[in-house]
């Protein structure tokens, strides 16, 4: 009986796969990596907050044969970013980039990156998908039937530190 469930598992999703492979056609993100500088602090916090970011990546589209793109929407945690058809007529790729305020986003774990007295590492640290961003795409075909499609993406993040001798005076009282 276990042998059967596998095998049609396995069938199951070998019949499934085409239809991810086609749905990937329609609709391809590619996350741009990000910066940002953090503050150095003690080592007796493990947890970092990070900066509000600037996030921005690449959409591809193209929908299905007699379909035209409707609007194409981007999303990272509580901020989302809409793009309408005037916005995205006769294109067939988008730069798009989102403000995400630091409160949208969890402490990251960094125990050993950016404490006080130790040396600065001038690579930084990459976090390959501190957040990700979900897109879709709402195509409208010429006999009114209209299709969704969604992809998403981790977003990297390169932090760098700031050393309390790189750090500006605060000119807030």
């Amino acid at each position: 009986m276990k042998r059967l469930k596998i095998s049609f598992l396995l069938t199951a999703s070998l019949l499934y796969a085409p239809q991810i492979v086609a749905a990937d056609t329609v609709l391809t993100v590619h996350a741009n990596e990000a910066t940002a500088q953090i503050v150095s602090r003690n080592g007796d916090r493990p947890h970092t907050r990070l900066p509000a970011l600037e996030l921005s990546l690449r959409a591809s589209f193209s929908c299905p044969a007699d379909g035209t793109a409707d609007s194409l929407t981007v999303s990272v945690s509580d901020t989302h970013r809409r793009y309408g058809a005037e916005e995205i007529a006769d294109a067939t790729s988008l730069e798009a980039s989102l403000r995400v305020p630091a409160d949208q986003f969890a402490p990251i774990l960094a125990p050993d990156f950016c404490i006080n007295g130790a040396p600065n590492d001038e690579r930084g640290l990459l976090l390959p998908g501190v957040a990700t961003a979900q897109v879709s795409l709402r195509c409208h075909s010429e006999t009114g039937s209209s299709s969704v499609h969604f992809t998403s993406v981790a977003l990297p993040l390169r932090l760098y530190c700031l050393a309390d001798g790189d750090q500006e005076p605060s000119t807030v009282r």
